[in-house]
């Protein structure tokens, strides 16, 4: 935490003085964050470019801060109002998560803007080429529109995205950030990653840590699916839906193969193939239109990133989440032994749970109130999001666990842990010239068995035929 001493100059715990030094302008207060007000309606690292790009001296000027987001923010009750002045002529900026698409029909780039409730706009070429990040689906920055009457030279008016600042505040480089993990212990790692996720560290036990730092295996690492059921309360969506921009969190209602994986009428690939991470929030609230359907073809994707539907063949490297509330004991056990029976109907097959890698034992983590926010140093929200993602792309921390193991047994245990055990390994572990083997035991390895073994229990419920045991998997 940050303290003052007698003469008001403040002073830095060792963590946050270690923060500040080796990630000079890659880190935020995230008191003066939060005394901003924004974090309900924002994402984490949205408040933070605000705190970045208004911080005078020491100080955030809350009055320039607001005036940007009363001028730049819509207000969803004010759409048709500024849809009006863009229409009737004028040029407006908003903050919004501006997502492009292609119609492969008509070959045009299509653009949606949330905040409006618009799509099928239209985007300036250049824009793209410039920033290509908006073909993902979603790019937050601040968008100048204006109104064009004619498209192709016909009378069909269009809101047009002529210019794009994204939210960013500096440049990445990852190698960097790889770097300054030697100068942290293990213990101060797992606290500065904890900071970052906006929680208080000094208020969780090691173990709970480590299960919370769990949540972000599927953000470093291709295609990890995983589930977590716990009690309410306990941040399962939180850190999804605050921390990165390149997840997307669906919750409750009507899933659709179209939303999800691929529009045949439009021909239109789904999210799944425009993001790190889908994660389906409050699950026993969610139904899927066409359940056999949409499970049929994600057996297929959740064994190999590849899905078929009618003619169209499509791949992602996306991972698929499932987060749902449980009942518990007293001592914050589950009720039913066999909790699966709790996900909808359609999700308890075996040989779609089998697909999935891990179950996170949401149960034993608390439920957050206010002294479980983090308070003082941390790094940028922003930042984290960004590093995260560039981390996925880097391939030698699983040639590290290839390297590092040997298996004897089933397939899908084997696959399973070794990918979670590379996700922990990226987060905890970046710089891989420093680690023992008995640290990769210890916090990566051992743990995704642990994950792995909690879904293998849930399945030897469901039908005797599996196997209890997982498979050997074991350091070399």
């Amino acid at each position: 935490m940050t303290i003052s001493n007698s003469s008001g100059v403040s002073l830095l715990d060792d963590l946050e003085r270690k923060i500040a030094d080796k990630f000079p302008g890659a880190f935020v207060d995230k008191d003066k964050a939060r005394a901003l007000g924004l974090d309900k309606a924002l994402p984490s690292f949205l408040v933070d470019w605000l705190v970045s790009k208004f911080t005078v001296g020491d100080d955030v000027d809350k009055m320039r801060v607001k005036q940007f987001v009363d001028k730049y923010l819509p207000d969803k009750s004010k759409a048709e109002h500024i849809k009006s002045e863009i229409v009737g002529g004028a040029e407006l900026k908003i903050i919004d998560r501006f997502g492009v698409s292609v119609n492969v029909s008509t070959g045009i780039h299509e653009l949606s803007i949330p905040s409006l409730d618009l799509t099928c706009q239209t985007v300036l070429p250049s824009l793209i080429e410039k920033y290509p990040r908006l073909l993902s689906g979603s790019e937050w920055g601040l968008g100048t529109l204006s109104y064009n009457p004619y498209v192709g030279g016909k009378k069909k008016g269009s809101v047009v995205l002529v210019d794009f600042q994204p939210f960013q505040a500096f440049s990445i480089d990852l190698d960097y950030y790889i770097e300054q993990r030697s100068y942290f212990t293990i213990e101060e790692w797992i606290d500065l990653i904890i900071r970052s996720m906006e929680y208080n560290s000094d208020k969780f036990t090691f173990e709970q840590k480590l299960l919370m730092l769990a949540r972000l295996v599927p953000v470093l690492q291709p295609r990890v699916n995983q589930i977590e059921l716990g009690a309410k309360g306990t941040g399962k969506s939180f850190v999804y839906t605050k921390l990165s921009k390149y997840v997307w969190l669906i919750s409750g209602g009507v899933v659709t193969r179209a939303q999800l994986l691929y529009d045949m009428s439009r021909k239109k690939a789904g999210i799944i193939t425009l993001y790190d991470h889908i994660v389906l929030d409050e699950i026993q609230t969610i139904d899927f239109d066409k359940p056999e359907e949409i499970i049929g073809a994600l057996k297929g994707y959740l064994e190999s990133g590849a899905f078929n539907i009618a003619s169209y063949s499509g791949t992602a490297s996306s991972g698929i989440g499932i987060l749902g509330n449980i009942k518990l004991t007293k001592d914050h056990k589950p009720v039913n032994p066999v909790f699966v029976v709790e996900l909808p109907p359609f999700m308890q097959e075996t040989a779609f749970l089998d697909r999935y890698h891990i179950i996170l034992p949401g149960w034993c983590l608390p439920r957050l109130n206010k002294d479980h926010i983090v308070s003082g140093l941390a790094l940028n929200s922003e930042y984290v999001s960004e590093i995260f993602h560039d981390l996925r792309l880097r391939t030698e921390y699983y040639r590290f666990v290839e390297d590092s193991v040997r298996t004897k047994g089933d397939l899908r245990d084997i696959n399973a842990v070794k990918s979670v055990a590379t996700g922990l390994l990226k987060l905890l572990f970046p710089n891989l010239e420093r680690i023992r083997k008995e640290e990769f035991a210890e916090f990566c390895l051992e743990p995704a068995i642990e994950y792995r073994r909690n879904l293998r229990e849930q399945l030897n419920y469901l039908d005797p035929e599996y196997k209890i045991d997982i498979a050997d998997i074991r350091v070399s």
